[in-house]
């Protein structure tokens, strides 16, 4: 019996199984901010690591996050997501203004 965290997928039905098109996976991997497996001919294989990124990726994407600070986000930030959640919003409608104390 295969072991479903060490399932690899290719990349049509990880798409389905995200619910994501196949155009925005290879978009994702084009900004390196979901990398793939390879195989040795070259095609992309996900695993389910792979899926709790995307997971994270989308529900970022979906409270409005831009793809550049999703990728910042994820890839640099060791706070748990929800933490980061917390404050973003603050943080985001306090950017760009200048306060005098």
């Amino acid at each position: 019996m295969p072991d479903a965290n060490r399932e690899l997928f290719k990349v049509r039905a990880f798409a389905e199984v995200a619910g994501v098109t196949v155009r925005a996976l290879h978009h994702y991997d084009r900004l390196a901010l979901l990398r793939p497996r390879r195989t040795r001919a070259g095609y992309r294989v996900y695993s389910a690591r792979d899926l709790e990124r995307l997971e994270q990726i989308v529900a970022l994407k979906f409270l409005g996050f831009p793809l550049k600070q999703i990728k910042s986000v994820l890839d640099h930030d060791s706070r748990p997501l929800g933490d980061v959640l917390v404050v973003a919003p603050f943080v985001s409608a306090h950017e760009g203004h200048d306060h005098k104390i």
